[in-house]
């Protein structure tokens, strides 16, 4: 069933029990609980700074942003 949120922002749900006094909407994505398989290509490899070595992760190009 097609709903909208207060901001209008439009999802769908689906009705999955009914009874006399209430309905219960799954709102999960139609994928969720599913098996999804990634393939992906490495374009780039880099030596960490050293700051992303004393932190123990990458900053990635738009810099650090409160990890």
């Amino acid at each position: 069933m097609p709903l909208q949120d207060n901001q209008g922002n439009h999802f769908r749900g689906q009705v999955v029990s009914v009874a006399e006094d209430a309905i219960i909407v799954d709102l999960n994505h139609p994928m969720a609980g599913q098996p999804l398989h990634f393939k992906g290509t490495i374009l780039n490899v880099r030596p960490a700074t050293p700051e992303e070595l004393s932190h123990g992760h990458a900053h990635g190009p738009d810099g650090h942003h409160g990890h």
